[in-house]
């Protein structure tokens, strides 16, 4: 939080807000102002210390939904606290998982009890608590289908986008001849998945083809076709897993699966004991009447909404009634629901930036990061399911290097190094000035072309990579920061 979006961070909150705020409005009343368009708890206040107790408050609601200490009120606090987060996280939380999580979250909040205490409290306070906080509350059957859509519109979009794109790599099967090398993060098992046949990878991509596209209607068939979806789409959740690094993203998505499943699935599998202890936790049936009275509009919203996105990933937005888009826009910075598909494009080579520091510009030395992709010999980091936000932008910054202006997070990044911020340092693996009075004068970042090795070099060398100089991206002087502004003497150009 302190590197990313600390008072001395990338992209520093308090920075944003001012910036989005309504000119001539007090600062209470801007807050009022903007609070619809762009929820976020950090109108209130955005000094460092709200930025490291937000998270803290985060994961300790977590905890006590999880034990079921007033499970859906905490529930309700996780939500609206990483949707705050996201409305003002900018470039690092600008991910398709980030919305998937608030989604699912939204959904959750009609899905589990209100009731102060459950499950296993209730033998120990019975007797200090009256009745009506330990019955169990009904939970909408109609929540669990919009679960199921969810999961649906997730699968399939993510298959209907890369037809859509009209991605050569796609059309021809060859996609996964690249995915393994140039996706974000690869692990050590995408090394050897690499080194597959193309034949191999030409068949994967059917596969993956038929899952996307095909399994997801299980979802709304009868028990054994809807299981045997749950079990295929599981497993591919796994195979994604074992090669990538995409921190949450898979273990939510088998969360989601996990819905398809029913108590007689859970008797057979895992033993009556097991399905016995977690009965009172669930029980699917029409919810009662104060219950449908909020429920039935929040489901027909969502609904609404989501089957618009959905709609969205298969033909042109604009072809929509524009009094369709007045709702889609108010609720969008809530983050109900949203549009899914990921790589519609498929990279076919790997750029890498390196970044060196120099006092004299003669004796470089690099920054290194901690999980992206840089010394050829160091083996490809598991870290999911943690994302490390910074890394992951670098990748993105590669393959899109004309994205670039003198107020872009990747110049501000840079202009950290420069100042030696110890907040956006720390995001690093090695700082090579780790003393405050020798600062680099100025910076470079040079583009490499990676490429996964082949056995001989990884078993007699340990290089996993290899790489090639392609020139230089951008050179940044201490001289040429003037205050808010910065100018670019030397950058790549669009070719």
């Amino acid at each position: 939080m302190m590197g990313l979006y600390g008072q001395d961070g990338i992209l520093p909150i308090a920075e944003y807000i001012k910036q989005i705020s309504s000119g001539g409005h007090s600062a209470s009343a801007a807050a009022t102002v903007n609070f619809f368009s762009q929820p976020t708890v950090f109108w209130i206040d955005q000094q460092d210390m709200v930025l490291l107790v937000i998270p803290i408050v985060g994961v300790v609601a977590s905890l006590l939904a999880l034990v079921g200490i007033l499970t859906g009120e905490y529930l309700f606090l996780c939500w609206f606290l990483y949707l705050s987060i996201v409305n003002v996280g900018q470039d690092f939380m600008s991910f398709q998982w980030d919305t998937l999580l608030l989604e699912t979250g939204f959904l959750a909040l009609f899905f589990t009890t209100w009731r102060p205490l459950e499950a296993g409290w209730r033998r120990h306070l019975r007797l200090r608590l009256p009745s009506w906080c330990f019955e169990q509350e009904k939970n909408p059957l109609v929540v669990l289908w919009l679960y199921r859509w969810l999961l649906f519109r997730l699968m399939f979009s993510s298959g209907i986008v890369k037809l859509a794109s009209g991605d050569p790599t796609w059309h021809n099967l060859t996609a996964l001849c690249y995915h393994y090398e140039t996706q974000p993060l690869p692990t050590p098992l995408a090394w050897f998945c690499d080194q597959a046949p193309r034949e191999v990878h030409v068949f994967g991509a059917i596969i993956m083809f038929i899952i996307e596209l095909v399994v997801p209607f299980s979802v709304f068939l009868s028990t054994r076709p809807r299981h045997l979806g749950a079990v295929i789409m599981i497993a591919f959740q796994v195979a994604i897993m074992l090669t990538g690094n995409y921190c949450y993203f898979n273990w939510l998505t088998i969360l989601l699966c996990v819905l398809l499943f029913d108590d007689g699935f859970v008797d057979s599998q895992l033993g009556a004991t097991f399905s016995n202890w977690l009965a009172p936790l669930a029980s699917l049936r029409d919810p009662g009447k104060i219950a449908k009275f909020i429920v039935a509009p929040a489901s027909t919203l969502i609904l609404f909404v989501s089957s618009f996105y959905f709609m969205q990933s298969v033909m042109d937005y604009r072809s929509f009634a524009p009094q369709l888009l007045v709702p889609i826009v108010a609720l969008s910075p809530w983050h109900i629901s949203s549009s899914y598909g990921l790589f519609a494009i498929m990279t076919t080579t790997r750029p890498e930036i390196e970044i060196e520091g120099s006092e004299d510009g003669i004796n470089w030395k690099t920054y290194e990061f901690k999980y992206k992709i840089g010394p050829c010999n160091r083996i490809p980091p598991t870290v999911a399911p943690v994302q490390p936000r910074l890394d992951w932008q670098m990748w993105f910054q590669a393959i899109s290097p004309t994205k670039l202006s003198h107020n872009s997070w990747f110049v501000r990044f840079l202009r950290k190094l420069l100042d030696g911020s110890p907040s956006v340092t720390a995001l690093l693996e090695k700082n090579p000035f780790p003393d405050p009075m020798h600062q680099p004068k100025m910076l470079r970042a040079s583009f490499y072309n990676y490429e996964f090795t082949q056995w001989p070099a990884l078993s007699s060398e340990g290089l996993w990579w290899k790489r090639t100089l392609m020139g230089e991206y951008l050179t940044l002087r201490r001289e040429d920061i003037k205050e808010n502004e910065v100018n670019l003497p030397t950058m790549r150009d669009e070719k």
